[in-house]
């Protein structure tokens, strides 16, 4: 059965929850102080944890994220007399898998230790299975990642599908917004109706009305026939608005008479249609920003911020790096039709800790690089390759300084004034290396890359390689080009 640490300053309470669990089997440690517990920790495996609040040396739900890194997948289960909404949300917040209240039975206290070691038996699985580069892309509807920010998003995904009204997902460029809007249409009761995605950025704002509640021919309208919008077309379903303050003031207002009515008129028309849609919007900008509140209309922010999802930037969440890496690789393995095993501890620790102000977007970017530029099962790329070729934004490269590192020494030395190459350059990079590989046979060179043999010959043509390639078969050997 399972190890199980209680911390609580009542002795009462720990031999009553000491015999509880060791009738179940499991194998019970006490402490009365924040400060026994973390020696226990450090020297003994725990797999469950049963933390009080208001010890003699502190709040234990303040110590939840240092416990947690001692060992991420231990299960930490909030146990006080006095857990109200407010104290619980913190404590999950903070990476607390439960709470109980105090006083609590044998069958409550037994039923959330083993909810707690399923997980933690679950979660450790998943994190075996995401280093298999071969691992299914798709397992399991949630937001991937083993961190408790990652955990608390999930937990906001499955309380937003179990409800029907309009959500606002925030988070900085590249975090996921879409895939957590997905995941909560996904788990609703609305899964089987359409998602419609509308990218506000990219809909000229006079068009804006017309794409969303669609038109009638008349007078106000120039279109020759009755043409439905997108809040018409996702009847049934989920409408995900991404940016939203790219669409008008006006326009924003005519989205809340939505929500409220459930009701759409046609521009050019004057008949309001009923629409059974959910509408989810997201945004990268700060809800608290002046900026914010001018170009976002207040009452529609309110109906929308019934539920608000933050999603943290991955900075914040450096436990997921590795998770999502290896989810990169399956799927950028899969589309580029190259197996890879992993990656070198050397990128990995690389990957750990830049600090990624393209978040996952970036990440995904760079994981497709690195297996392009690698030439083996094993990602295992040069650090002048790193440097030059797989950062979107190497002016914001900022390397924590935690340890030491050789590519971050190189990195003080140079003083980050490195060049990053246009994407032209790294196109030319990966050509010359596929010809390479190749012996500078362009019909195997592009059938190594996937790429088309006469879009490759063209891609030659356009970087002006011919010659050089002509030198290389001469020569038989590679020099390096001016």
């Amino acid at each position: 059965m399972a190890s199980i640490l209680i911390i609580d300053d009542e002795p009462v309470v720990r031999d009553v929850a000491t015999r509880i669990l060791s009738r179940a089997g499991h194998n019970a440690v006490t402490a009365g102080s924040l400060a026994e517990g973390m020696k226990v920790v450090n020297a003994t495996p725990i797999e469950v944890m049963l933390l009080d609040i208001y010890l003699p040396d502190g709040r234990g739900d303040e110590l939840i994220p240092d416990f947690l890194r001692r060992d991420p997948q231990m299960k930490i289960i909030v146990i006080s007399g006095d857990v109200t909404a407010t104290t619980a949300v913190a404590a999950l917040k903070r990476g607390a898998f439960d709470y109980v209240t105090k006083p609590f039975t044998p069958e409550t206290l037994l039923h959330v230790v083993a909810q707690g070691c399923d997980a933690r038996r679950l979660a450790i699985q998943q994190l075996t299975s995401e280093r298999d580069p071969m691992r299914p892309l798709h397992q399991g509807r949630r937001l991937p990642g083993t961190s408790p920010e990652a955990a608390a998003v999930n937990l906001q995904v499955d309380a937003a599908a179990a409800v029907d009204s309009a959500v606002l997902i925030c988070g900085e460029s590249g975090t996921g917004k879409e895939l957590v809007a997905r995941l909560i249409h996904d788990k609703s009761s609305r899964a089987t109706g359409p998602f419609v995605v509308i990218n506000c950025a990219a809909v000229p704002r006079l068009l804006m009305a017309t794409e969303l509640f669609g038109s009638e021919p008349g007078s106000r309208s120039e279109t020759p026939e009755p043409r439905k919008g997108l809040l018409e077309l996702a009847d049934g379903g989920t409408v995900y608005l991404d940016e939203l303050t790219d669409v008008e003031l006006p326009v924003q207002r005519q989205l809340l008479a939505v929500l409220r009515d459930k009701m759409i008129t046609r521009a050019g028309g004057d008949v309001p249609r009923s629409v059974d849609v959910r509408i989810v919007a997201a945004t990268s900008q700060d809800l608290q920003s002046p900026e914010f509140g001018s170009v976002a209309d207040g009452k529609l922010v309110a109906a929308l911020s019934a539920m608000t999802i933050k999603i943290p930037p991955l900075r914040e969440r450096p436990q997921d790096i590795e998770t999502l890496a290896f989810a990169f690789l399956r799927e950028k393995s899969l589309e580029l039709g190259r197996r890879a095993n992993g990656f070198s501890e050397d990128v990995l620790r690389f990957l750990r800790r830049y600090s990624w102000p393209g978040n996952a977007r970036e990440l995904r970017n760079m994981v497709e690089r690195l297996l392009i530029l690698s030439d083996n099962a094993m990602i295992q790329v040069d650090e002048e390759t790193l440097r030059r070729y797989c950062f979107q934004n190497f002016a914001e490269l900022r390397i924590q300084s935690d340890e030491t590192d050789p590519i971050e020494s190189s990195a003080s030395e140079t003083k980050g004034m490195t060049v990053v190459p246009t994407l032209a350059e790294s196109e030319r990079e990966y050509l010359m290396s596929a010809l390479r590989r190749s012996a500078f046979d362009t019909a195997r060179a592009a059938a190594a890359s996937g790429i088309p043999e006469a879009e490759f010959a063209e891609k030659i043509a356009t970087h002006g390689l011919q010659d050089w390639i002509d030198g290389q078969q001469t020569r038989g050997t590679d020099s390096p080009i001016a």
